[in-house]
């Protein structure tokens, strides 16, 4: 009997390896410790995908698996995170299971181990592995600038991408709103840069269109990776311009440099060159400048100043009138700051040089014509009163309302022209000695014929106003 007891157990010892084998193992997978360790395309900066092998051959039943994982090596039940597997309490849990680690930080060491539980409480684990997160790439978008980035319908947008571990972006793009001031991907309105796979680092151009003038808009980027979206560090606010801003820019016609004769030249001379101080003449020389196409709008008045002062009401497309010259200042400051341009009045030689068509050899009476009707609101057609601009026949340049509808301040202080014989190069006028009146030129729409004549000259106190006097603008070319 104590042979029989003492053979069974020395069969027991000699077979302990086989039913050490009849456990189920565990072995990770995606690192460079085992033998397919993750690609980089399997980790990125807040995700890792990880797979463990469970080897199962006898299907014991298990009652849990998974994946222990933290910043810190020593790596408990207790301590770290625990992501489990799908299957609980089965004796079919065999072969390779996948796992998704996700919300990790950027550019952070992880461990981790693969577990099995059995039924019993006995726990196998792995050796510990490691792995570190790729930095998360940062977008900055840039605040656009005036003048050449934000129009009425469209900004020009640049950002700035730091990506220095090429993670590839699903898609990257705009949001925008102009109400929330936090606009995310799901509320607000989109706009994609690129909707390919695509990797980018650096600076990139982008534009928004079609959007409504004179609106404020919150914007910022964003990038789509792993079907989650992250934006830029940093939200923009922008204010589109007002269309009549916008399209006064538009508008500009180029003059180009020239010289000519300035006052009561031969096809000026009708027998009334002695009215208006037009008689005498001075030869000028005119860098090149661009002058606006029409004069100013109540609306564009309206639209810098928030006040229309006009008396000839009815259509904010009528020219502004009863203003002064020191209104119009204020004005042409406002706009500047609005629109980031350089506007000014027009100097009383570019007015006339633009009249005359920039030409030396001008043959009309009137800006473009020598038949005031076709080109002119003045006191026999106008019913007393100013017009829609643009409505008359332009000049050569494509200028309308230069003698009509209402006349124009201009830079200059008045004085008598400079008629020496020498030619002067791009005057402004006499200083200042003591005079307050201004020049204003072209006729108005209760202008005579002889007052239209483009070589008319008339002025004002620069702080009077008058409902037959506006303003037309001028910009560097």
């Amino acid at each position: 009997m104590r042979r029989g007891v003492l053979g069974f157990l020395i069969l027991l010892l000699s077979c302990k390896n086989y039913f050490q084998f009849n456990f189920p193992e565990v072995t990770p997978r995606g690192t460079a410790v085992v033998t397919n360790a993750p690609t980089l395309s399997k980790f990125s900066f807040d995700t890792a995908n990880i797979s463990i092998q469970i080897e199962n051959l006898y299907k014991l039943e298990i009652a849990s698996y998974g994946i222990l994982y933290d910043t810190q090596p020593n790596l408990t039940e207790s301590n770290s995170r625990i992501l489990l597997g799908g299957l609980q309490n089965d004796t079919n849990i065999n072969g390779m299971y996948h796992f998704s680690l996700r919300n990790l930080n950027s550019n952070q060491t992880y461990y981790f181990i693969g577990f099995i539980t059995y039924k019993n409480g006995f726990t196998n684990k792995t050796d510990v592995f490691s792995f570190k997160t790729k930095i998360k790439p940062d977008i900055v978008i840039n605040m656009p600038t005036l003048p050449n980035d934000i129009d009425d319908t469209k900004l020009k947008l640049s950002y700035i991408i730091t990506n220095p571990d090429s993670i590839y972006f699903d898609s990257i793009g705009f949001v925008y709103s102009r109400t929330n001031p936090m606009p995310t991907f799901v509320m607000d309105t989109v706009k994609y840069a690129t909707r390919n796979l695509v990797f980018r680092q650096g600076n990139y151009l982008d534009s928004l269109l079609n959007l409504t003038p004179n609106a404020m808009y919150y914007i910022r980027v964003f990038y789509r990776h792993n079907n989650q979206t992250f934006y830029s560090n940093n939200i923009i606010q922008v204010k589109s311009l007002p269309q009549s801003v916008a399209q006064l820019y538009r508008d500009l016609v180029t003059v180009n440099a020239g010289v000519f004769t300035m006052g009561c030249t031969a096809e000026q001379d009708d027998g009334n060159c002695n009215i208006g101080n037009g008689a005498k003449i001075q030869n000028v020389s005119l860098s090149s400048y661009r002058i606006c196409k029409f004069e100013v709008t109540q609306q564009l008045w309206f639209d810098v100043l928030g006040s229309n002062p006009s008396r000839n009401l009815g259509n904010l497309q009528r020219p502004v009138d009863n203003i002064s010259w020191l209104d119009c200042q204020n004005f042409i400051s406002r706009l500047n700051s609005l629109s980031g341009r350089q506007y000014n009045f027009l100097t009383e030689a570019q007015w006339e040089y633009a009249a005359r068509g920039a030409s030396q050899n001008n043959i009309f009476l009137y800006s473009g014509s020598s038949n005031l009707f076709n080109v002119s609101w003045y006191l026999s057609n106008s019913d007393d009163s100013s017009h829609v601009v643009g409505l008359k026949q332009p000049n050569g340049l494509g200028i309308y309302d230069l003698t009509g509808n209402v006349a124009e301040w201009c830079f200059d202080w008045y004085g008598n022209y400079v008629n020496n014989g020498l030619l002067i190069f791009n005057p402004t006028g006499p200083l200042n000695s003591g005079s307050n009146s201004k020049v204003f030129r072209g006729g108005s729409y209760l202008s005579s014929l002889v007052e239209s004549r483009l070589s008319y000259r008339s002025f004002q106190r620069l702080d009077l106003k008058s409902s037959n006097i506006g303003l037309r603008l001028a910009h560097p070319n």
